[in-house]
């Protein structure tokens, strides 16, 4: 009796860890983590990207979102002013940061291949290096940018803004970091009071969470510009975006 009794309590301690262990992942992706407002001045690869895509790092800038997926090239999608009003605007790397520095590495004798002997061959005599050379700049600056951009009413900018602002205001460090091989970073910024940039990031956030709606918003923005959402689509995941934040 006694020993059923443990077990019991065992397997409601054990219960009760997982359930709890569960909520705090949740939570950790209520709210985006705090990254420095001088993006790309403390990371060499940031660095590049920043210089890359500059434009999107302009005082006209009214709020950005700088997507880095696995296996894809890098993008920025955000929002800008104009003359005539506002727009979206989203720009896309053709070839991949990541791979002009793969390409280094080749060239600097980094990587080679071995056969079942151990001999060794360098990694510039392979036919995946030739591959990648013919696809690839060896200046990062080289790279060729695809550019897209359309015009945007104020109210939705408005209502964008406000989402953006709501989970920049509110990031937090996790008590445990989310981390992981392959996803997707989302660095989201927009410029506060006083000039100052606020932004934060998230990692392959679960749906249903917080995170995992302005994710959803960030997408539809992007396939805006892309003319594969229509404003209708757009301001929908608005409303839905803000009636999540509402609850």
């Amino acid at each position: 009796m006694l020993l059923q009794r443990l077990k019991r309590q065992s397997l409601i301690r054990y219960a009760l860890s997982v359930l709890l262990s569960s909520i705090a992942v949740v939570n950790a992706q209520e709210h985006l983590v705090p990254v420095p407002d001088s993006f790309g001045l403390r990371n060499e690869y940031h660095e590049k990207l920043r210089t890359l895509f500059q434009e999107g790092f302009t005082s006209d800038v009214v709020l950005r979102v700088l997507i880095l997926e696995s296996f894809s090239t890098e993008s920025l999608v955000g929002i800008r002013k104009t003359a005539e009003g506002f727009e979206a605007f989203g720009l896309r790397a053709k070839t991949s940061i990541g791979d002009t520095e793969l390409l280094k590495e080749y060239e600097q004798g980094h990587i080679f291949l071995l056969d079942r002997d151990g001999n060794r061959t360098p990694g510039i005599e392979t036919k995946q290096y030739q591959e990648l050379k013919d696809r690839t700049p060896a200046d990062f600056r080289d790279i060729a940018v695809d550019r897209m951009q359309r015009p945007l009413e104020k109210q939705t900018v408005d209502q964008i803004t406000d989402i953006w602002k709501t989970f920049l205001q509110g990031t937090r460090y996790p008590q445990r970091p989310r981390e992981g091989k392959d996803g997707t970073n989302y660095y989201f910024a927009m410029q506060g009071n006083l000039g100052l940039t606020m932004s934060g990031m998230v990692w392959s956030p679960n749906e249903s969470t917080r995170t995992d709606q302005l994710v959803q918003l960030a997408e539809t923005l992007k396939e805006y510009v892309k003319f594969k959402k229509t404003e209708y689509q757009l301001n929908a995941m608005v409303r839905t975006t803000q009636f999540r934040l509402e609850k």
